[in-house]
């Protein structure tokens, strides 16, 4: 499956997938993108999948505002929801910042809440609660790119 090279794309090596908005069509419907095809692409070109899992937060923070937010909001609710930073690494695109949070077991729903009230990427989360709506189980991933990848090529 080939794709259009949009600005702000997530390019995998072999195939460029674009931004979020460029993957639906007027009426709201998926175009030519499935988690199941982002995440085979992922793993041919070295990257490792970090699926979510009930006691477990994945923040996907696309700028200084998203990090900021983190910072602020984390000591506030960190005891409550039992929260511990397990991982944290540069985005694909080398300005955001993905972050791997352990916390209580909670369910899908309550964990996408808490991770956008945490800064995470606001259309990753509306995405990844329409995927469980259409019955993916646990849709949400995080992409850890390989320890040689050459930042900033996108």
């Amino acid at each position: 499956m080939e794709f259009q090279d949009f600005q702000g794309r997530l390019d995998f090596g072999t195939h460029v997938i674009g931004d979020d908005m460029d993957l639906f069509t007027n009426d709201g419907k998926y175009m030519c993108w499935s988690i199941e095809s982002a995440i085979k692409e992922a793993e041919l070109n070295g990257f490792e999948v970090i699926h979510s899992e009930i006691d477990r937060l994945l923040l996907d923070l696309d700028d200084e505002q998203a990090l900021k937010t983190y910072e602020k909001v984390l000591p506030v609710v960190a005891v409550q929801l039992e929260l511990k930073e397990l991982d944290r690494w540069k985005s694909k695109s080398g300005t955001g910042t993905h972050v791997i949070l352990q916390c209580k077991p909670l369910s899908f729903t309550k964990r996408v809440a808490i991770q956008a009230a945490l800064g995470s990427d606001p259309i990753r989360e509306c995405l990844a609660i329409s995927m469980e709506i259409d019955g993916l189980i646990e849709p949400s991933v995080l992409f850890k790119p390989p320890k040689d990848y050459n930042y900033g090529t996108i």
